[in-house]
């Protein structure tokens, strides 16, 4: 744009000046030559303030030109110090607005700097550091200090930031996914806090919660070092104390994650014992074993227990009373699980009980029969002995005297065989007779026998007869002996007879 006339702005009615007023004072002096050959005559008063006021506007220029920079930028003390120190060594010194400006600006910056100082060993508010970043900032100062107190004040309110977020904001407003912050981490807080002189309530907040976390952890510690008698209210404790460090605290401990893993198991238990004792007609005894034995590896002393244990209780005797009535039993055992059937509940120990109970009547039955037929003095016939053997057997009961009538029947018949292939005729196609002392033998381990075997009486017959004949036989032989002996024709004749009779006497022998 064209510049403006001469004479209309300031810069305007200085270059006039220059341009007309200074041309004509260089005139009107006199030159060198003259100047030492006569001395120059004072100036008249308008025109000595007139170079005053010039020759201070051109010192003002050149100051400026050097300085303008320190007055609109950021600029170290040293600066303005070297500005002013020019500022202060002119002749005549500057008086300029901007001079005092910077002066006051310097002595604003002093006080800034000591202010600055002191925060680095007294605690302040980060209102107060922030109060002395914009104030640093109104001066355009330049000085290490402004740059540590800029990274002190983001450090800060980074701290600050992160404790809000992370520690003092309770669970329901923080994000699901936001990490929660280590005992170390927020010791590590309060370091930073006392590193950067950080005076907040929040450090004192901070420390609470460590000292809240402390306590926490010696209760949790308690409640988790009981390992038994974890009742109803131990176990709302823990709930509480899960609540409390999930919520509160805001921590992230290792003693919650144990705490929450024994509570959820503690309520797995109680579900699966609930149902267990909802069903347990259907629960086999080892499934209600188990369950007792997680409920007292966790310590638990809830209701439930002594219920899973009457049930197991329950459930074992049904187990017993079932095998002693499908399977053979003692009447001891059969009469020890009837009297524990009167303190079990209706149902299906109901039925077990009245199969029992009739089982026991047998077995006592059948116990007083035996004794009554091993102790009479006359034999039980083995065919009534065997019959009583297989009843027993039938009704599944294991009776005192039933092995040894169970021996007496086994001997009565072994010897029942081995009389019968006595009595036998024949064996294999080949004629086997006896002897007399092995008939003998025999019918005397017969006699012995506890039992009465049908074979004995008969061997018995036999060995009469066979000793009547023997006697016989023993007479006729000696009288045969005794008779003299005739001619050799006629003994022939009588031998012949002789034979005749013989071979009779043989026959009858042989049908006896």
């Amino acid at each position: 744009p064209p510049p403006p006339p001469i004479g209309c702005t300031r810069a305007g009615r200085w270059r006039t000046h220059c341009l007309y007023f200074k041309p004509k004072v260089a005139a009107a002096a006199p030159s060198a030559d003259a100047a030492e050959i006569a001395p120059t005559p004072p100036l008249e008063p308008p025109l000595a303030r007139l170079k005053l006021l010039t020759a201070e506007h051109c010192a003002a220029k050149r100051w400026h030109r050097r300085h303008g920079a320190v007055l609109t930028s950021q600029q170290p003390l040293a600066q303005m110090r070297a500005a002013l120190r020019e500022a202060d060594a002119a002749d005549p010194p500057l008086r300029l607005a901007e001079a005092r400006a910077l002066r006051t600006r310097l002595e604003q910056a002093e006080a800034w700097l000591r202010a600055a100082e002191a925060s680095l060993v007294e605690a302040k508010e980060l209102r107060e550091l922030q109060e002395l970043q914009r104030e640093a900032e109104v001066l355009r100062l330049q000085a290490p200090e402004v740059a540590a107190l800029r990274a002190r004040v983001a450090a800060s309110k980074r701290w600050m930031a992160r404790v809000h977020a992370d520690l003092l904001r309770r669970t329901s407003s923080r994000g699901k996914a936001s990490a929660k912050l280590t005992e170390a981490e927020a010791e590590a807080l309060v370091r930073e806090a006392a590193e950067l002189h950080l005076r907040a309530e929040e450090t004192e907040l901070v420390r609470a919660r460590l000292s809240e976390a402390a306590a926490w952890k010696a209760e949790v510690g308690a409640a988790l070092g009981a390992t038994s008698g974890v009742g109803v209210e131990a176990l709302q404790q823990m709930e509480r104390l899960h609540a409390r460090g999930e919520q509160e605290l805001n921590l992230a401990l290792n003693e919650l994650g144990v705490l929450e893993a024994r509570v959820g198991e503690s309520h797995r238990w109680i579900e699966s014992a609930k149902a267990a004792l909802e069903g347990s007609s259907c629960r086999e005894p080892a499934e209600l074993v188990a369950l007792m034995g997680d409920g007292r590896r966790l310590g638990l002393a809830l209701p439930e227990m002594q219920q899973l244990a009457q049930s197991l209780k329950e459930s074992e005797w049904a187990e017993q009373a079932q095998a002693a009535v499908d399977e053979a039993t003692t009447l001891e055992v059969l009469e020890a699980l009837s009297e524990q059937a009167e303190h079990q509940p209706t149902g299906r120990g109901s039925a077990l009980a009245e199969a029992l109970a009739a089982k026991v009547a047998r077995g006592r039955e059948w116990s007083a029969k035996l004794e009554r037929e091993m102790a009479e003095e006359d034999r039980t016939s083995l065919r009534d002995a065997a019959a009583m053997v297989s009843e027993v057997e039938a009704a599944k009961l294991k009776l005192p005297k039933l092995g040894k009538l169970r021996e007496w029947v086994a001997r009565a018949k072994a010897w029942q065989d081995s009389a019968r292939k006595v009595q036998a005729k024949q064996t294999r196609g080949a004629s086997q007779k006896p002897a007399l002392s092995e008939l003998e033998a025999m019918l005397a381990v017969g006699l012995e026998l506890p039992l009465d075997v049908p074979e004995a009486p008969l061997l018995a017959r036999q060995v009469r007869e066979a000793s009547d004949v023997e006697r016989c036989a023993e007479t006729l032989l000696e009288a045969a002996e005794e008779v003299t002996k005739p001619e050799p024709a006629a003994d022939a004749d009588a031998a012949a007879a002789d034979a005749d009779a013989a071979d009779a006497d043989a026959a009858d022998a042989d049908a006896a």
